[in-house]
C-alpha cells in the first residue's frame, strides 16, 4: 500500500518490487532460501503499472508456492523503501486459486475506490471498470 501523496512512488515496478522482496529473501534465509522461495514468485498483477488517473490502489498480486507464502509474506513485512519511495507492503489475502484471487482482488479495489472522496460517482465507474478488465486480463 502505497501513500497517494508519497514522493517517487511512480519508480516502483513490478520489477523493483519483486527485486525488493528477493533481496530480504536473501537477508532472512541466505542464498538457499532465495534459491527455494523466488523460483516460483511473480508479480502477475500490479495497477500502480496502469493508466488509472493517478487514482490507482497500488495493489498487486504476488504468485508463488504454497510452501513459500509465509516466507515471503514475512520478507514482505520487512520492506520500507522500494528505490526511493517509502512504503508499507502488507498482505491483504492469500487465495488458492485464480478465480478466488479475481473475486477477493475485485472487491477489495471496489472498497479502495468507493472510499476515495475526491472521485465523483462516474470517475469512479470508470476507473474500476478499467482495474477489472487489466486485473482479469493479466491473471487470466
Amino acid at each position: 500500500m502505497f501513500d497517494p501523496s508519497a514522493k517517487h512512488r511512480e519508480e516502483v515496478t513490478s520489477r523493483s518490487l519483486l527485486s525488493a522482496i528477493r533481496e530480504k529473501i536473501g537477508q532472512f534465509y541466505g542464498e538457499v532460501g532465495t534459491a527455494q522461495l523466488s523460483t516460483s514468485m511473480v508479480v502477475k498483477f500490479h495497477d500502480g503499472e496502469c493508466d488509472s488517473g493517478g487514482h490507482g490502489t497500488q495493489l498487486f498480486i504476488i504468485r508463488c508456492a504454497r510452501e513459500a507464502e509465509q516466507s515471503i509474506r514475512f520478507a514482505m513485512s520487512a520492506i520500507t523503501l522500494i528505490k526511493r519511495c517509502t512504503l508499507i507492503l502488507r498482505s491483504l489475502s492469500v487465495s488458492g486459486s485464480s478465480r478466488t484471487c479475481i473475486s477477493t482482488t475485485e472487491d477489495i479495489i471496489t472498497k479502495a475506490i468507493d472510499a476515495n472522496w475526491e472521485l465523483n460517482d462516474t470517475e469512479k465507474v470508470e476507473i474500476k471498470e478499467k482495474l477489472h478488465h487489466n486485473l482479469r486480463s493479466f491473471l487470466e
